[in-house]
């Protein structure tokens, strides 16, 4: 598949509730891709939280469906989004390699 840009959305609490070392957020996430990261805010279950918007560049959908399950296990969160396009695609820890796939292919078709 062709190298495409995508954004990732990370939410910046963890799933019981402890707001994650912004620092080491960022350290992590810049031995782990190229990218333009953006501090924002995330609506979780009616709640705001700090939340982190992820641009990559010149990437495949693969790899980004990829970088997303490990941030989501890392970072102890429920899911992280992954936008290709229009079509978003949320990504949790315990996805197995074939629901990564079916992923990859919803975000490709637009889905």
């Amino acid at each position: 598949m062709k190298n495409v840009n995508i954004v990732l959305n990370l939410g910046l609490v963890t799933q019981n509730f402890i707001p994650l070392n912004m620092n080491t957020v960022y350290k992590i996430i810049a031995s782990s891709t190229d990218a333009t990261i953006t501090e924002c805010t995330g609506v979780y279950h009616g709640k705001l939280e700090p939340s982190l918007k992820i641009e990559i560049y010149d990437t495949t959908l693969e790899n980004a469906v990829k970088l997303a399950r490990k941030f989501a296990c890392t970072f102890n969160q429920e899911c992280v989004a992954v936008t290709y396009k229009w079509a978003t695609v949320f990504v949790d820890a315990m996805a197995t390699m074939d629901e990564c796939k079916q992923l990859v292919k919803r975000l490709a078709k637009g889905e």
